[in-house]
């Protein structure tokens, strides 16, 4: 056999195959392609979700709007001194959200049984302001498949709607005066115990047990008594919308969601210094709500 007719058969057996640094290359090409792609469609899903609560939120919001056309106001989670227990009270804005729009109980909890609900023993049932089937009713914690048979009302006054992150959707329903906004505590703080005094705009208590009154101030504009902030500030609400500040929002209700990383308000480990609350963790809040997607 000739030298030329072992170098064709030699090339030809190395033509069947990659060599290792074939391989290797091809692997480092396809891991930094992971890299640069898996991030892209993270993000993208995060932001199609977040598009998707949005959505909700506008829904819930028509649902309000029809209920107060049949109704004459907004549902009221106010201050409710019969509330069966103190542990159910800082989470009545939430919950009130709920039996308001589906309420998804026995006859024995809201009047009717299943969707729907009684103002009143005897009365007109009214229907459910949004579908059933499309909202996902559940705890605090996200369970969902309740079993609404043999609960008591205590029970019942933690029954959520949930956002797509199974996490409840919060309600404040505006209460003070809107010109009250710049006095002290006019804005955001704890409603006056017992009803005495003026009631602030919003209160802070009626989902405390989700989101800081701090953490309601500070996403709302109230972030200082007055003196400027730089981003990285300690922000320090005081209940009033100062000279300098403006309310990011004061319509007559608000919607909640706590978002992707399903804690409700700013942080300080968002950003910037961990230890305290500042302006650029609200910044990188990501909650969505009714006034801010």
């Amino acid at each position: 056999m000739t030298k030329q007719t072992l170098a064709r058969s030699d090339r030809r057996h190395r033509s069947g195959g990659f060599t290792l640094v074939e391989l290797l290359v091809v692997i480092g090409i396809i891991v930094l392609l992971a890299g640069i792609l898996l991030p892209m469609a993270s993000r993208a899903y995060a932001k199609a979700e977040r598009a998707r609560v949005a959505l909700e939120l506008q829904a819930i919001g028509s649902a309000l709007e029809n209920y107060k056309q049949d109704h004459g106001s907004y549902p009221d989670p106010g201050a409710d001194p019969n509330l069966p227990s103190s542990t159910t009270a800082p989470m009545r804005g939430a919950n009130v959200l709920c039996r308001a729009l589906i309420a998804p109980g026995t006859a024995l909890l809201d009047g009717a049984d299943g969707p729907g609900f009684r103002t009143r023993p005897g009365s007109k049932v009214w229907s459910a302001y949004l579908p059933a089937d499309q909202f996902k009713i559940g705890d605090r914690n996200g369970a969902g498949a309740i079993d609404f048979s043999n609960m008591v009302l205590d029970t019942y006054n933690q029954v959520f709607i949930l956002d797509r992150f199974k996490k409840p959707i919060l309600y404040y329903r505006a209460q003070g005066n809107a010109s009250n906004i710049r006095s002290a505590n006019g804005f955001v703080a704890n409603n006056p115990s017992g009803g005495v005094g003026a009631k602030p705009y919003y209160d802070s208590t009626q989902n405390a047990i989700f989101l800081s009154q701090l953490g309601l101030r500070a996403m709302l504009g109230d972030v200082s008594n007055g003196s400027p902030l730089t981003p990285f500030s300690a922000i320090s609400p005081n209940g009033m919308i100062d000279a300098g500040e403006t309310a990011v929002y004061s319509g007559p209700y608000l919607l909640w969601s706590a978002g992707p990383d399903e804690k409700y308000g700013p942080s300080p480990d968002d950003a910037g210094n961990s230890s305290v609350l500042e302006k650029v963790d609200i910044e990188k809040c990501d909650d969505i709500t009714n006034f801010r997607s």
